[in-house]
């Protein structure tokens, strides 16, 4: 049984992840932080949490927690992945996984010095729909693959302040964000990068791009 800390209560907590530790036979959700307390408050009453606090540190200090669930701002990712790795915690951190190349390998190179496990939050590459496109281009149903084209439709109207637009916390805008996941797809379906290129396009809105 895997004891799991959630760091960050926010949306993607609410939607998905308290949820699915909860379904999990072998999974079970002992403790949650948050910095609003009221929203805390709400949040363990709701998913029948036992402990809380507003303190990630603490949360991960914490003797009966065995991995936990990273969901803060992106700022906050590497910070907290680096002393959850020491406390000898496994981690799971959500997208994107950190603010820049050299704040990610410093979570890879933590977490394998401390011996325990480091994953991201991609789970588009376990839909049904992929485990079928993943057979067709293993049978090689539609021959060899030239291109691949990926179109992302999101809505991305956000709070000025809000985390995704704001450089510092964020990181990068849509991409950073939501083109992660399909970024990360397109690896598992066509192996790594070996060249890329790209544009962006200021926004009249926001900080990023």
């Amino acid at each position: 049984m895997i004891r799991w800390g959630l760091i960050g209560c926010g949306d993607v907590a609410h939607k998905r992840v308290a949820d699915a530790i909860l379904q999990d036979s072998r999974s079970t959700l002992v403790a949650a932080c948050r910095r609003n307390s009221e929203k805390l408050a709400s949040f363990a009453s709701q998913f029948n949490v036992p402990s809380t606090t507003t303190d990630a540190m603490e949360l991960i200090r914490q003797t009966d927690v065995d991995a936990v669930y990273i969901a803060t701002p992106v700022s906050l990712h590497c910070e907290q992945t680096l002393a959850a790795a020491e406390a000898g915690k496994h981690v799971l951190v959500e997208k994107p996984m950190a603010m820049n190349p050299a704040e990610c390998k410093q979570m890879v190179d933590q977490c394998q010095e401390s011996s325990v496990t480091l994953g991201v939050a991609f789970y588009r590459p376990f839909y049904p729909v992929i485990t079928r496109v993943r057979s067709i281009l293993k049978g090689k149903e539609i021959g060899r693959t030239l291109s691949v084209l990926v179109t992302t439709g999101n809505p991305t109207r956000f709070p000025a302040d809000d985390w995704r637009v704001v450089l510092s916390e964020g990181g990068g805008g849509p991409l950073m964000d939501i083109g992660s996941h399909r970024l990360d797809l397109l690896i598992d379906l066509f192996g790594q990068v070996t060249e890329s290129s790209g544009f962006t396009i200021a926004s009249p809105d926001y900080e990023a791009e």
